[in-house]
């Protein structure tokens, strides 16, 4: 018979409560819908490199691991779960005394078993807002882009089982919590047990200061993506990491919207304010340069062809971010590409 011990239930830093829960055997986050209604566009920041091209061009998102995320406490064992009272209450079940390195190798043998958990599922990590400076800052350099995703349709991906997919709003705390596994554990007969849940808390909570991301995640499982042994062995990782990517249909994306510096930058000569050079390449470019200057009209080239009717660019009005213009963009080849705004 299935013993449930314990939930995992906690106030955020705004005193919104979150409950970690089994239902049907699988691990849920329970939150209040008045706290957090569920936002109807999400939005992703980006970078203009070849990965987030190919992502676009080949309608996928990448789905992270936690090793590859950019908070290097994000959803890791070691600092936010508690083995040790587990191992021991087993061990002496099993009338085994157990010393203390013994302890300290079971309890490391123990995390790195359950970090297979994170294996085979990834992270789609979203915001609610597109108007964040920090944030437009740290992950486009202000000439790259943001997503509007519609959440109804970015959750589908490929039409993956729903239960194998969650959307949740992240759980953030002025002090985090480390979390005692024993008393969070589904007990499913013999020596079998889940603790999912205190891994689902792990995977959702983050502290404070990155609050101002108004963060929300698509959680999914997946067989074939690629494992991350470590923290620090990417280098030879990157081709294996296409293997993380999951189809969206066509109507998941709502909006383009490019950034504030997107044509103020080394790639376009402003002819006018509707037409642009791009600039050819030279001798004394720098590699990342003439890969630049390529990768920005192979971006144009798509923007016409897939989503000519859903491309924005943001101004500045009284201090803040708006969507000031939409673009459309009427004329392009190989020198040159021009475009029609009209203002919003």
């Amino acid at each position: 018979m299935n013993k449930l011990i314990k939930p995992i239930v906690l106030e955020d830093y705004k005193g919104r409560k979150f409950t970690y829960c089994y239902e049907n055997n699988i691990a849920r986050i329970k939150f209040s819908r008045d706290d957090f209604p569920i936002p109807k566009f999400l939005y992703k920041y980006y970078s203009l490199n070849s990965n987030n091209y190919d992502c676009l061009k080949d309608k996928n998102v990448f789905l992270s691991h936690p090793y590859l995320l950019n908070d290097i406490f994000d959803s890791r064992l070691d600092s936010l779960l508690n083995f040790e009272s587990f191992i021991i209450n087993k061990f002496k079940s099993c009338n085994i005394n157990i010393s203390e390195s013994e302890l300290k190798q079971q309890i490391k043998d123990f995390k790195e078993e359950n970090e297979k958990y994170y294996n085979y599922r990834g992270t789609l990590s979203l915001s609610e807002t597109y108007e964040n400076d920090l944030m437009w800052a740290h992950y486009t350099g202000e000439k790259g882009y943001c997503i509007e995703f519609n959440t109804e349709e970015i959750i589908k991906l490929d039409n993956v089982e729903q239960d194998n997919t969650l959307l949740f709003p992240i759980n953030y705390q002025n002090q985090i919590k480390e979390i005692d596994v024993k008393q969070h554990l589904l007990y499913e007969g013999n020596d079998y047990y889940k603790l999912d849940i205190a891994l689902l808390y792990a995977y959702s909570v983050k502290n404070s200061l990155w609050s101002y991301e108004k963060e929300w995640r698509i959680l999914t499982k997946r067989n074939y993506f690629t494992r991350v042994i470590h923290p620090l062995s990417f280098e030879n990782y990157f081709d294996k990491l296409k293997k993380r990517t999951i189809g969206i249909n066509d109507n998941s994306i709502n909006k383009i919207i490019l950034g504030i510096e997107f044509f103020n930058n080394k790639i376009f000569e402003k002819i006018d304010d509707n037409k642009y050079y791009f600039l050819k390449t030279n001798k004394n470019d720098s590699e990342e340069i003439k890969t630049e200057k390529k990768l920005i009209k192979k971006f144009m080239f798509l923007l016409e062809k897939r989503f000519n009717d859903k491309i924005f660019l943001l101004g500045l009005k009284n201090f803040k971010r708006v969507i000031m213009y939409s673009i459309t963009i009427e004329e392009k080849n190989n020198e040159i590409v021009k475009i029609t705004k009209k203002e919003i």
